[in-house]
Formats: structure tokens, C-alpha cells, sequence
């Protein structure tokens, strides 16, 4: 467990790399943050609002000031909703314009590193292993690693105002969201450090298959290929190897679906449960039927935004594991 900590905090690297790219881009991100984790709270007291006092409508007489009360309530929740929309929308541009900036970033960096190797370097197969690696992981990893931050603090916001919601109506509903989510977490960072060494070890593999790709389909050995007869032969070779690599990757992923499935079926039991509790407190006359609605609501939204932040947790860790295949790269030094 420590060391899976070590590997999802050691962020300063990447945070460097980001920054660097696009200073602005990150402030306006952040400021973003802070803003989307506090509406799903809004928008939870104003449904609230709605029902309750469409319960009193129902049940007494209604009036024109009871419909006046209801179209402000909704026209505050739609508010509220628009101001989420606008501001998701920003986010998804922020976070587009952050990537590309980030992306040539790391291209730049990518090149001046190459450049600067000495030719000994390149008749060194340990070498283009690590450049692969740091080619497949280097462009969009850090993006991701600050992108999971981000999120991380929105749902850490969102959910502390759910949870305290929460232990308002009961401190056992509370303990069954986080006894609800955490299997998730586990499953993934399981199944991304099985992946992350499994890629380490097949890239010689993968090399070796996109050789083969690159004879038959590129112009260098067009004439050898058809001369001497030898397209057959390269793509049986190929067909092998990918066919192999394909075969494995499918039964980490076959493993890591049966997991999950157990994962998501602890999670469906522990809504329902939750939803039985809150039920029984409204038939016993203890909370109002909005009460009811945001409650659970407040408890289905926790589960979500819990399960995001243990997702965002654990991809840190996974990305925090590729990501060190670009870093390995860049701790390259020439002899010469």
C-alpha cells in the first residue's frame, strides 16, 4: 500500500511539465474546479425545495402563491443548471486546449533528448524499449495526471458536501458509501500494475510486430518484398505475433471484467440498502418526502462522485506507472 501511494503522489514531475506548458490554461482549470464542486449541492437543496413544496400544494389548497413559489424554485434549479452546462462546456476547451499545449510540450522535449544522445545509443535495443515507451506515454500522460487532479478536487468538493448531508440523516448511510466504492478502486490499481508490467515486458514484441508492419506496408523494401515472393511470409509473422500479444491482453482484461463485476454488484446492493433506510424514515413520518428525494439523491450522487474520486486516485497511480516510462527516457545521459 505504501509504495501504491508513492507511485499516485509522486506528481511534481509532471505538474512541472504541465505548467510549463500553458500556465493559464492551468489557473483557469483550477478556477473551474472550484466552481463545479459546489453546484451539485445547490441543485440537491433546490429539488428539495421543489418537492416540498409541491407536497404542500397537493396535500392542502393550492394558491397563487403556492404556484409562485414553485416557478421560482424551478427557475432557480434551471439556473443553476445552466451556469453547470456553461461551465462544463468551458472545462471540456480548457482541457482540449491544455492536452494540445502539453502534447507539442512534450514533442519538443522528446526531440531535443533524441538529438542530444550519443550515436552509440541508437545500436543499443534497451534504448529504442525506452524510447517506444516514453513515445506511447510521454504526450498525453501528464496531461491526464493534472487532468485527474482537477478532478480530483472537484469530486472531493462535492463530496464532503454530500457526506456531511449524509451524517445529517444518519452516520450508517455514510459509512455505506465508502464501504460501496472502494472495492472499484482496488480492482483497477490491481489490474493497471498488471498491465503497466506486462507492456514492459512485450516491447520488444510490439517492436518486433510494427518491424514486420513497416516492411509491408512501407516504400523502402516494396521491390525486395514482391521480388523475392516474401509478403506471405512477413504476414504470417506478424499475424503470430499480434495474434499472441492480443490473446494475453485479453485475459488480463477478461480477469479485471469479473472483478468488476463483483465490484459493481456490492455497489448495487448498498444503494438499495441505503434507499430501504431512507424510505423507512419517511413512511414513520421522521423527514418530508423532499427530505426523502434529496437524501437519496445526496447518497446515489455520493456514490458517484466517491467512486470518481477513487477512480481518479487510482488513475494517478496508472498514470504515475507510464508516465515513469517517459521519465526513464529523459534520464538517459550522453557518455560523450
Amino acid at each position: 500500500i505504501r509504495q501504491k501511494l508513492t507511485h499516485a503522489l509522486r506528481l511534481d514531475r509532471a505538474l512541472r511539465f504541465v505548467w510549463s506548458a500553458g500556465p493559464g490554461m492551468t489557473v483557469a482549470s483550477l478556477a473551474l474546479v472550484l466552481i463545479q464542486g459546489i453546484l451539485p449541492l445547490l441543485t440537491l437543496y433546490i429539488m428539495k425545495l421543489i418537492v416540498d413544496a409541491v407536497a404542500v400544494s397537493v396535500t392542502g389548497s393550492t394558491t397563487e402563491s403556492s404556484v409562485y413559489q414553485v416557478g421560482l424554485f424551478i427557475a432557480l434549479g434551471a439556473g443553476v443548471a445552466l451556469i453547470t452546462a456553461v461551465c462544463r462546456s468551458i472545462g471540456a476547451y480548457v482541457q482540449e486546449a491544455q492536452s494540445l499545449s502539453v502534447a507539442n510540450h512534450i514533442s519538443d522535449v522528446l526531440h531535443a533528448k533524441s538529438t542530444a544522445m550519443d550515436l552509440a545509443y541508437y545500436e543499443n535495443p534497451k534504448f529504442f524499449d525506452t524510447l517506444r515507451r516514453a513515445q506511447q506515454e510521454g504526450p498525453y500522460r501528464p496531461t491526464r495526471i493534472v487532468n485527474g487532479l482537477t478532478r480530483l478536487g472537484q469530486n472531493s468538493i462535492s463530496l464532503a458536501a454530500m457526506v456531511g448531508l449524509l451524517f445529517s440523516f444518519h452516520w450508517v448511510v455514510g459509512m455505506i458509501l465508502f464501504a460501496a466504492a472502494l472495492p472499484s478502486m482496488l480492482v483497477r490499481m490491481k489490474f493497471s500494475g498488471k498491465m503497466y508490467y506486462w507492456q514492459r515486458m512485450k516491447t520488444s514484441d510490439e517492436r518486433k510486430a510494427a518491424y514486420y508492419n513497416w516492411i509491408l506496408t512501407g516504400d523502402v523494401y516494396a521491390k525486395e518484398i514482391r521480388l523475392f515472393g516474401l509478403g506471405d511470409l512477413f504476414i504470417q509473422r506478424f499475424s503470430v505475433l499480434k495474434k499472441k500479444l492480443s490473446e494475453e491482453r485479453l485475459t488480463i482484461a477478461r480477469h479485471r471484467s469479473v472483478a468488476d463485476m463483483g465490484a459493481q454488484t456490492a455497489a448495487t446492493l448498498a444503494i438499495f440498502g441505503s434507499l430501504f433506510l431512507i424510505a423507512i424514515r419517511t413512511v414513520q413520518g421522521m423527514i418530508t418526502l423532499g427530505d426523502m428525494v434529496m437524501y437519496f439523491q445526496a447518497f446515489q450522487r455520493g456514490l458517484g462522485y466517491l467512486r470518481d474520486l477513487l477512480g481518479d486516485f487510482a488513475g494517478l497511480y496508472e498514470d504515475n506507472l507510464f508516465v515513469s516510462n517517459f521519465y526513464e527516457f529523459l534520464d538517459f545521459e550522453p557518455k560523450i
